[in-house]
């Protein structure tokens, strides 16, 4: 089953859910993170270097915006998806 989100494209029901409180990298003081450490904390690559990778090829989507230069940082608010590949969706929310 899967859910529509905003853009037309499909988001699967069972997303996973990750949350800040329970890892050891935590978010700036103004809540942004760069997206090659959010990609390589939450496991969807191994290194950071794969994280550019992935990020410079077109791979990564933050809330449904393609983000293409590796380093860009994000804002983690209450609720955020991030979408690296073609399966591998992440719900992350920032308690």
């Amino acid at each position: 089953c899967s859910v529509a989100i905003s853009s037309g494209r499909w988001l699967p029901r069972t997303t996973i859910k990750y949350s800040w409180q329970h890892k050891s990298v935590i978010p700036r003081a103004n809540g942004n993170i760069s997206i090659t450490d959010l990609i390589t904390q939450v496991s969807f690559a191994p290194s950071k270097s794969e994280a550019r990778r992935l990020v410079q090829q077109g791979g990564v989507t933050f809330n449904n915006q393609k983000i293409s230069d590796p380093s860009t940082t994000v804002i983690i608010e209450k609720d955020n998806i991030l979408k690296v590949g073609k399966r591998k969706f992440i719900r992350i929310t920032n308690k």
